[in-house]
């Protein structure tokens, strides 16, 4: 039997999703893709739609579709509970779907989102996000297991996230840069990514009453870099840090180190760093602890107590 072939060109329209939503998941060529998704509801408003292809297998075809969503929920397998979407631009083609001020709320959280994820709906490759919002502790851990990131570095909540730009790609790599605000905790400038289990913090500024310090921890194939300028002090990572060993710990001073993997190659370092009762927290969720130490650093000159 020869598949029905539809050539749709459309302008504005009125999408109630309850009604249109079952139908869509039915078709042979979305069904598998679309299986986590179980319930949707709400209303999309389409400004614009073209659609060339076959009734059977539409993602075979040439479809772009653009439109705001109004009052729309998800219910879907992916995520504990309910996603509400009050509103935002919404753009769909066969190669990604985008999104413009996406007013986005969970049980603990409501994000303002702009972005667009790569592969949708057929197999993802890339999401890139830029949010603004608040996340309750459900959602913050939600989030760290999806991006599978180690307990060593899990953070207090809820949180406040301002200006934030986020980049994730399967199997691959995870980063955030931006602005985050710890409820009764510091505030936070970051610039981090973490693949293949290399932690690079590029910038990571932590201030609070107790601390003003700026670090960089760059764990590289060739190098290590670290850097450390300001004071930290322990009641700061307390506040931080859900798992955190440190007591009546502190760190001062300004320090830069390289530490090469060749071992043929001399550690290069520069300034003056003391700590007490520091612990140094591996990707593996073990830590190196320092009870107590003073560097001195001029080049590979290194002298420490």
């Amino acid at each position: 039997t020869k598949a029905i072939s539809l050539d749709i060109r459309s302008g504005p329209l009125e999408l109630v999703t309850a009604e249109l939503y079952p139908w869509i998941a039915s078709l042979e060529g979305l069904r598998h893709q679309l299986q986590d998704i179980k319930r949707v509801q709400g209303q999309i408003d389409v400004s614009a739609l073209k659609f060339s292809g076959t009734i059977d297998n539409p993602l075979e075809g040439k479809y772009t579709a653009t439109g705001k969503v109004q009052d729309l929920s998800i219910e879907t397998t992916l995520f504990p509970s309910t996603i509400s979407f009050a509103r935002g631009g919404v753009t769909v083609n066969p190669q990604q779907l985008s999104f413009t001020q996406l007013h986005t709320a969970t049980q603990d959280a409501a994000i303002v989102l702009t972005g667009n994820i790569k592969g949708f709906p057929q197999q993802l490759n890339r999401v890139t996000l830029t949010l603004d919002g608040d996340m309750g502790p459900k959602s913050v851990k939600w989030l760290a297991d999806k991006l599978e990131l180690p307990e060593t570095y899990a953070i207090r909540s809820p949180l406040g996230i301002s200006g934030a730009q986020i980049s994730w790609q399967p199997q691959s790599t995870v980063s955030f840069k931006g602005t985050v605000a710890v409820d009764k905790g510091p505030k936070i400038i970051a610039d981090v990514g973490y693949q293949q289990k290399l932690l690079q913090v590029r910038q990571l500024t932590i201030k609070d009453q107790y601390s003003d310090a700026n670090l960089v921890f760059d764990i590289k194939n060739d190098q290590n870099d670290f850097r450390f300028s300001g004071k930290l002090q322990e009641e700061t990572l307390q506040n931080l840090f859900i798992k955190n060993p440190v007591s009546g710990g502190q760190l001062q001073g300004n320090l830069g180190v390289i530490v090469p993997r060749n071992r043929t190659t001399r550690i290069v370092a520069e300034g003056k760093l003391t700590g007490e009762n520091v612990p140094i927290p591996l990707p593996s969720g073990d830590n190196v602890d320092i009870n107590q130490i003073t560097l001195q650093a001029d080049g590979s000159d290194i002298r420490a107590d």
